[in-house]
């Protein structure tokens, strides 16, 4: 039997008492939406660091009407700006995998870039801080195109009071020669001595 991990994320929002779900490197909100129906009274947060992709969760009606706050950010180690390598894409609603393809990581693969633009950085540890959840029952859903490493060492504080941690992960460096792998994760807790 193979067992779906968003499938198992959602059914365990509401088990595991869940109070805000982060939608990290949200593409468009679908994930967020599916968080929404588990817990109707949650704080669902996106983020999403491409302005296309960001645009278009901004006058998506669903998103507004569920209260699904969407945030122009890109979560990472520190609270900063930073180069986004934007991927070709067709940026109409719905249009193909490459909208979820940008990165704070350079693609090797340059026919790939549309554009480079500045993206505010943050680390979750501040943004939950700034919304007065320290402390409250988290749940991370992490598709960052490469920056999982930093993402979670930007969240070491955040790690003590997550009940989930779903996280999408690489084990060959597809996305740029920089960055970081599973078994580089494994390595290392980030509440504890690390290299974050």
């Amino acid at each position: 039997m193979v067992l779906s991990t968003r499938y198992l994320f959602r059914r365990l929002l509401r088990t595991l008492e869940i109070e805000t779900v982060c939608d990290v490197g949200s593409m468009d909100g679908s994930d967020a939406l599916l968080f929404r129906r588990m817990l109707p009274r949650a704080r669902i947060f996106a983020l999403e660091a491409n302005p296309w992709n960001f645009a278009l969760m901004e006058a998506d009606e669903n998103l507004r009407r569920s209260s699904i706050r969407i945030f122009p950010l890109a979560a990472s180690d520190r609270d900063s700006h930073a180069p986004f390598f934007v991927a070709k894409a067709d940026y109409r609603r719905g249009r193909g995998f490459r909208r979820g393809m940008s990165s704070l990581h350079k693609r090797a693969d340059e026919s790939l870039l549309a554009e480079v633009v500045q993206v505010r950085t943050v680390r979750l540890d501040s943004l939950l801080a700034a919304e007065l959840l320290v402390d409250r029952p988290v749940a991370l859903w992490i598709d960052t195109e490469g920056m999982a490493f930093e993402v979670i060492c930007g969240a070491a504080a955040s790690l003590r009071f997550a009940r989930m941690l779903h996280v999408e992960v690489e084990t060959e460096p597809i996305i740029g020669a920089d960055q970081k792998l599973l078994r580089m994760s494994r390595a290392f807790s980030p509440t504890r001595d690390s290299p974050c």
